[in-house]
């Protein structure tokens, strides 16, 4: 019996050795396995420099699609840590007015090499600088750094197309928090937007420069410190009451039309976004040659430095404004900002005819289409503006915020915890997520 219970007693002891022994294998193989996606996840980036606060993304020796969605890598880390980036070069700052234009870049042998244009900028033919430094562009993932916060935004024709809620979509940016910045493809006969995008006017009223707001009448200043917020209530059933402003205001016309927008086809899926912050820059200042125009106006036409980050609505005294402003809500518009930042620019000028155009390699072109966008212009004639993009003979200008011929293309934010599921972000093989 002494003998049964010793054999027991081994045979118990060489059990637990065995799983012993297999449970510290499969902990190596899994420590060797996370080892070696994090090590290609953290190659150091190769950096190319564009300006102090510029940087170009290269794409590392990156890992398998497959092996990246077993390891649930999120969306943002993949997306800047190189997945499916594609060829750039640096972005030129520079004023140029009233000058010949700057060198372009060409990738036509596979190796950057400057080509000298032919022409000359004719100040007739836009304001301020006639050759945007703006418009000399390919595409790529850049990084930018402002109030010591890091983004990573996409510019040009670039591989940042997204499937989400059964709609194409592109990637504007990834933004300091790691959520991501997306806006509805402006292609209106593909097959997954059809019908989805539609046209409103900013607001039906114009003779007020308070209707370039996205709300106004506000009993709260909307500030940087202090936006402005709007809840959405996922359980409504009306699209007129499932967003709740959280200070007394007026709606601008299109903040009702998004957020019916919204409600009809993002409800189902408003686990999966974010509440983003907004810019609906009204703000007035004086530039660097003593005039004074809209803020949005001097940082792209005069300074030449778009900026993602947004201003409090202050007029030139300082005086903040009861309109516009910060704005933290589930849904909006792209800026002037981001749009010149993508690749649109008020300047870009035709080789052959010296003309000024709208550049189609930039996936913020809309297919002859005016895109409206969230940023305060002027009050000029009477008449409260805002900035739009133009398809035909121009990137980027202003219209009347009573004009109802503009296209909506809506701006959300998905979570930061979203996962990569594959694609390589091209228009027949976008990126997904689950």
């Amino acid at each position: 019996m002494e003998k049964k219970n010793g054999f027991i007693a081994i045979s118990i002891l060489y059990s637990f050795f065995l799983c012993f022994v297999m449970l510290m294998a499969g902990l190596l193989a899994n420590y060797v396995s996370t080892k070696f996606l994090l090590d290609k996840l953290n190659v150091p980036l190769n950096i190319k420099i564009g300006t102090e606060d510029e940087e170009k993304i290269e794409a590392p020796d990156f890992v398998d699609n497959k092996t990246v969605v077993e390891e649930k890598i999120t969306l943002s880390d993949y997306l800047t840590r190189g997945g499916g980036l594609s060829e750039s070069y640096d972005i030129d700052f520079g004023d140029y007015r009233n000058s010949a234009c700057p060198e372009k870049i060409d990738f036509a042998d596979g190796e950057p090499r400057k080509v000298k244009p032919s022409y000359t900028c004719k100040p007739w033919l836009g304001v301020g600088n006639c050759c945007s430094s703006f418009a000399i562009h390919t595409g790529g993932m850049f990084k930018r750094s402002e109030n010591g916060k890091d983004f990573y935004y996409f510019r040009g024709d670039v591989n940042n197309y997204i499937k989400f809620a059964n709609m194409m979509w592109n990637i504007i940016r990834v933004n300091e928090d790691k959520s991501i910045r997306i806006v509805l493809n402006p292609d209106l006969n593909s097959t997954y937007n059809k019908n989805k995008i539609g046209q409103s006017a900013f607001n039906t009223q114009d003779n007020d420069a308070k209707y370039a707001g996205f709300t106004y009448d506000n009993k709260q200043s909307c500030t940087k410190n202090n936006p402005c917020k709007v809840d959405f209530n996922s359980s409504s059933t009306s699209a007129s009451n499932a967003f709740n402003n959280t200070y007394e205001c007026t709606n601008s016309t299109v903040k009702k039309y998004l957020e019916k927008w919204y409600f009809d086809n993002l409800k189902g899926y408003d686990s999966e976004i974010e509440y983003g912050i907004f810019c609906n820059d009204v703000s007035i200042s004086k530039n660097k040659n003593g005039n004074v125009n809209s803020s949005t106006y001097n940082r792209i036409f005069v300074d030449r430095s778009p900026q993602i980050s947004c201003e409090d609505p202050k007029d030139e005294n300082g005086n903040l404004k009861s309109y516009g402003g910060v704005y933290r809500t589930k849904i909006g518009l792209i800026t002037a900002d981001e749009a010149n930042m993508g690749g649109l620019s008020a300047d870009t000028l035709d080789v052959g005819t010296n003309t000024r155009i709208a550049t189609d390699d930039t996936y913020l072109y809309t297919y002859g289409k005016y895109r409206l966008t969230m940023s305060g212009s002027d009050f000029w004639g009477n008449k409260a503006r805002i900035f739009d993009t133009h398809p035909l003979n121009v990137g980027m200008g202003n219209i009347n915020v009573s004009d109802s011929y503009e296209y909506i293309y809506p701006v959300i934010n998905l979570k930061a915890d979203t996962l990569y599921n594959g694609g390589v972000g091209s228009e027949n093989d976008p990126y997904t997520i689950k």
